[in-house]
């Protein structure tokens, strides 16, 4: 259509047409900073990986043994060679254990080999027997039966070891009389009464009664284990080279030291411990009655009287009475037919 129009006709109108944009080029502020693109950011999480737990092998601790405990006291050697001279008991093994008790159960606190011996003071109904071993460290201690020998003519009981009612006949009593004792002898576990002489020496008779023949000498100044009391005399034990002998000396002439009341006998009719260990006293005569008081081997409890069961009641003073059973007392002193 454009090529109706003459030349100069075509050239204004196209002149026309672009002034406008020519216009509009003029209006644009030369000093406007155009505005800043627009910036787009992204962000790119890395993948998360959980690491897959590994087992952690831990060493096992290898055991450290403690060092060794210490052994304690050494084991007593007890050495006194044969001959005994009193009521002894000899090893028939190699060795006698002697233990803190009555049994195996307690701890070894010293041996005994063969060819020595020593001094029981009692045999317990368990079939041990109670030592004297006086200034060693086993004094008290006790040895079974089944590993010794008991010197003849000894007699031990749950009560004592004392020979008491052997009389050696006459014609065995040593022509020289010999002198026995031990110097500076003191009470100290089963052996609890010692008698020593005074200034001069001491007949020490064959009886009870004080009767000849005299059979030794206890020597001024020295002690002896007290095993017995009778008749206002002490009864000691001590052998020769060929014998055991049981002497008896007079009380009024000798110091005591230690717990001699236990061989003397009451007054009055008592009720004393049949078993060699503390017994109880109940408030009735039967065992699952309430306990009132305990009474040792050596202690005694005026006797009251006996029920049908064979119970002892006794009397404790203030606190009244009570019983003690039949199988654990026994009657001692002045009692009238045993009642």
């Amino acid at each position: 259509m454009m090529s109706r129009f003459p030349l100069w006709a075509r050239f204004v109108l196209g002149f026309a047409m672009l002034l406008p944009m020519a216009c509009n080029l003029t209006n644009v502020d030369p000093t406007r900073t155009p505005p800043p693109s627009p910036t787009i950011t992204v962000t790119v999480n890395p993948p998360t990986f959980t690491p897959t737990p590994t087992n952690t092998v831990i060493p096992t601790a290898t055991k450290i043994p403690s060092a060794p405990k210490p052994t304690g006291t050494p084991i007593y050697r007890l050495s006194q060679p044969l001959p005994s001279y009193v009521c002894a008991i000899v090893p028939n093994v190699d060795a006698s254990n002697i233990r803190s008790g009555p049994g195996t159960n307690f701890p070894v606190i010293g041996v005994m080999p063969a060819g020595n011996w020593v001094m029981p003071s009692r045999l317990a109904n368990s079939g041990w027997y109670q030592i004297v071993a006086l200034g060693t460290v086993v004094n008290g201690g006790w040895i079974s039966s089944t590993v010794v020998d008991l010197q003849q003519p000894c007699i031990c009981t749950p009560d004592a070891c004392t020979e008491s009612g052997i009389v050696p006949p006459i014609a065995s009593v040593p022509s020289s009389i010999p002198g026995i004792g031990l110097a500076g002898l003191k009470p100290s576990g089963a052996a609890s009464c010692v008698i020593t002489a005074g200034d001069v020496d001491l007949e020490v008779y064959n009886s009870p009664q004080g009767l000849p023949p005299v059979i030794a000498k206890l020597i001024a100044h020295r002690g002896m284990p007290a095993t017995d009391y009778r008749d206002l005399r002490y009864a000691i034990t001590f052998s020769t080279e060929t014998q055991l002998l049981v002497g008896w000396v007079n009380a009024n002439r000798v110091t005591i030291e230690g717990d001699c009341a236990r061989l003397t006998t009451p007054i009055i009719c008592s009720v004393q411990s049949s078993t060699g260990q503390t017994v109880g006293i109940y408030a009735e005569p039967k065992r699952d009655a309430k306990l009132l008081d305990g009474m040792n081997e050596f202690s005694t409890k005026p006797f009251i009287q006996s029920n049908p069961d064979g119970w002892f009641s006794v009397n404790l003073g203030f606190a009244g009475s009570g019983w003690i059973a039949p199988d654990e007392g026994r009657l001692v002193g002045p009692c009238d037919n045993g009642q």
